[in-house]
């Protein structure tokens, strides 16, 4: 009776957590709509379709009985641009990617570039990239646009900041250090007034 009672008929879903997924897309990629009886609804099955997509990291779902159903999404967010194969990708902070650009789900994202012998690299250090992150939020607006990251063996990580010509080049070896050393002096050109003078900082073997 219950799995057939129209008291219980679907008629409000309800999803959150959506920034690039659109609406309608959930639903499509769910497989449910409005009439079906909400009891009969499997979730499992409606999880294991929604996972599926690469934007989606977690998802959960509930029954608001007798007639709604709530979708919660997170998710992955995307943080760089990456060229694979030919073809531009978003991938998320430590390099993973999560689907090609398109032109309904544009972003404007600095380009991540990882060298061949470093894939691991990224994810290593990826707190690290967060901490480099909230130095460059913190720096003068028209500093805060940094146009593309690299990452090597070699190198460490480099920052290109966009319109300025100024790069950041921090050695892996004590690499969180290197974040605080580069820190300590961006906020000393700042005081100095000279930070548009910079072409070039480095933080390698412990030294700026």
């Amino acid at each position: 009776y219950f799995t057939t009672s129209e008291y219980f008929a679907l008629k409000n879903i309800d999803v959150t957590g959506i920034n690039n997924l659109t609406y309608s897309e959930v639903l499509a990629e769910s497989e449910i709509e409005t009439g079906v009886n909400s009891l009969a609804i499997s979730i499992d099955d409606i999880e294991q379709r929604l996972i599926k997509n690469p934007w989606v990291e977690e998802i959960s779902i509930k029954r608001a009985l007798p007639d709604g159903l709530v979708i919660n999404v997170k998710e992955r967010e995307a943080k760089f641009w990456t060229l694979k194969n030919g073809v531009m990708h978003y991938t998320d902070r430590v390099g993973d990617i999560i689907g090609p650009l398109e032109t309904d789900k544009f972003l404007a994202l600095p380009l991540l570039e990882i060298a061949d012998d470093s894939a691991h690299i990224a994810a290593e250090i990826e707190p690290t990239l967060h901490s480099l992150e909230v130095v460059l939020n913190a720096l003068p607006e028209d500093f805060r646009r940094p146009a593309l990251y690299k990452i090597t063996q070699a190198r460490g990580v480099e920052v290109f900041i966009e319109g300025k010509k100024l790069r950041l080049s921090l050695g892996l070896e004590d690499i969180d250090g290197n974040v605080k050393r580069v820190a300590m002096v961006l906020d000393d050109l700042i005081q100095r007034g000279e930070l548009n003078q910079a072409n070039e900082i480095r933080a390698h073997g412990n030294k700026v």
